[in-house]
């Protein structure tokens, strides 16, 4: 071959190579799938995952959802890459980020937070939950009526309406009696005084209760339901009074909310709020708030031999007597040297021997009198 053929093979072999080079250097990834999935489950490599922009907080002031990402180095989970992967992280709000401090709320991550308690003359503003002056949640110092807390807690405001008034929005205003419309006996006309409706017809009474007049159907606390309770009408113009179910005893829903099965807990949004969740039953006792099995001491389990003393579950025990010169300390018996009237300095009178008996030091003569136990002059008025 001769130079200029062998040139021309050179020139035409770097063409090709260039050609190929550039073809697959700048070819776009027409099969895999975006970034961010990490494409299809295409033969060739991705070309990595993008950085979420996504991790602005969506949150509250202080609380929300950050979005953190990884960027993935392949296409598939076949060829052991991924595209980019958002987890949520939530930021729990505080209290003092929300400008809240008493109540309870939610952190925006699912939990609650009790932001504090108000001092007694404060109530818990229901709808900045901040603590403000009873008489500014009254509107005033002639506020009327009552108002409630974030709670749900009732308050009751300084003034009290007169006679042809009424308490509306916190304000005393003029009253409309409320008009008797078929009703019959001494109604109240809800302005503070009653309203005469007259009286039933021959053969009719007028119910207690409901004021309407009907035929005499006397009835007990049985004929009502068992969730009924309080006073209630007899069905003949009297009245009854019937227990409440479970002896009169209702649970407040506070303690339901807390979780709480006996004793005392306290309110989230006052301070002078508390509220009697009840007791435990036989053979349980009260250990923060919740009844717990307990196993009652014996007099020799606690080393105790003498007095009364609690047994942990609510009960008494005796642990019996103390022989002579044993006096019973703290439920234990401990010898004891009684003291006598001589050694004591007394000569009149009755005085604990120390040994938990009476001695008795005898009595003063004419003209003296008995102070502390010793016999001392006395000079009689005339």
């Amino acid at each position: 071959m001769n130079r200029s053929n062998t040139s021309l093979a050179i020139f035409t072999w770097l063409f090709l190579l260039s050609a190929c080079s550039s073809s697959s250097s700048i070819a776009p990834d027409t099969e895999g799938g975006p970034a961010s999935s990490g494409g299809d489950s295409g033969s060739r490599p991705g070309q990595g995952g993008a950085t979420d922009d996504s991790s602005t907080p969506t949150g509250g002031p202080t609380g929300g959802t950050t979005g953190a990402t990884s960027a993935g180095t392949g296409n598939t989970a076949a060829d052991g890459g991924g595209g980019t992967v958002s987890v949520a992280i939530c930021v729990p709000a505080t209290c003092a980020g929300l400008g809240i401090t008493c109540g309870e709320i939610s952190d925006t991550c699912g939990n609650t937070l009790p932001c504090g308690t108000c001092a007694q003359g404060q109530i818990c503003s229901p709808t900045s939950k901040t603590c403000v002056a009873q008489s500014e949640a009254c509107g005033g110092g002639n506020g009327c009526g009552f108002v409630s807390d974030a709670c749900g807690n009732g308050f009751a405001c300084s003034k009290s309406c007169g006679f042809g008034t009424k308490c509306e929005n916190n304000l005393c205003s003029a009253c409309n009696p409320i008009a008797c419309d078929g009703r019959c006996g001494n109604i109240p006309d809800g302005c503070g005084s009653v309203q005469a409706c007259g009286t039933c017809p021959t053969g009719q009474v007028c119910d207690a209760i409901a004021f309407t007049c009907g035929a005499c159907q006397k009835v007990t606390c049985a004929n009502y339901p068992a969730t009924t309770c309080g006073t209630l009408s007899n069905g003949c113009g009297g009245v009854i009074s019937c227990p409440c179910a479970s002896g009169g005893t209702t649970i407040p829903r506070a303690c339901d909310e807390a979780g709480a099965e006996c004793g005392k807990i306290g309110d989230h949004c006052s301070a002078v709020v508390t509220y009697d969740c009840g007791s435990c039953a036989g053979g349980k006792v009260c250990t923060n708030n919740k009844c717990a099995t307990c196993v009652p001491k014996t007099c020799a389990s606690a080393g105790k031999n003498c007095g009364t003393m609690d047994d942990g579950c609510g009960n008494k025990l005796t642990c019996g007597t103390c022989q002579t010169n044993e006096i019973c300390t703290s439920n234990v018996c401990t010898s004891c040297t009684p003291k006598t009237c001589t050694s004591a300095g007394k000569n009149c009178g009755t005085l604990d021997d120390g040994c938990g008996n009476k001695l008795t030091c005898g009595t003063c003569q004419t003209n003296e009198i008995c102070s502390s136990n010793v016999c001392k002059s006395c000079t009689p008025k005339t």
